[in-house]
């Protein structure tokens, strides 16, 4: 069984371009979604002003059925107790944890792309940074 995570940020572009019935078909054919306590808590940070974009990213979440992994590693105000599995290897996640704004996070990325490294097969990311690592 192929699996695949999502850059939370895809999700928007997923209701953007339509790509809903395409992914269940996917599904069908076997393929499993991943997601970590981390995307759902970003989607979360969504401003009340746009509350239906946040209910339409979750409709689309629920209709997926995505699998929720703990995360590869544990970042203290980041990761949740029970959601997040501390790494044995010596690892460094850089970047500080920012105020406000948590979605544009570092820390969070890169502790979702770690997590997609370890879990998934693919990890679909439009975040330039990522592709060139």
């Amino acid at each position: 069984m192929t699996m695949i995570m999502f850059d939370t940020m895809i999700y928007d572009k997923i209701l953007e371009h339509s790509l809903r019935e395409k992914l269940m078909q996917l599904k069908m054919k076997g393929i499993e979604y991943l997601i970590t306590n981390v995307q759902v808590d970003e989607i979360c940070t969504i401003e009340d002003v746009k509350k239906e974009k946040r209910c339409k990213l979750f409709l689309l979440i629920v209709s997926l059925q995505p699998r929720k992994i703990k995360t590869k590693g544990f970042l203290l105000g980041v990761s949740r107790l029970g959601h997040a599995q501390f790494y044995k290897d010596k690892i460094s996640i850089r970047g500080e944890i920012r105020k406000g704004d948590q979605r544009l996070n570092p820390s969070r990325d890169a502790l979702i792309g770690f997590t997609a490294l370890k879990s998934a097969d693919i990890y679909v990311t439009d975040d330039k940074k990522k592709e060139k690592k």
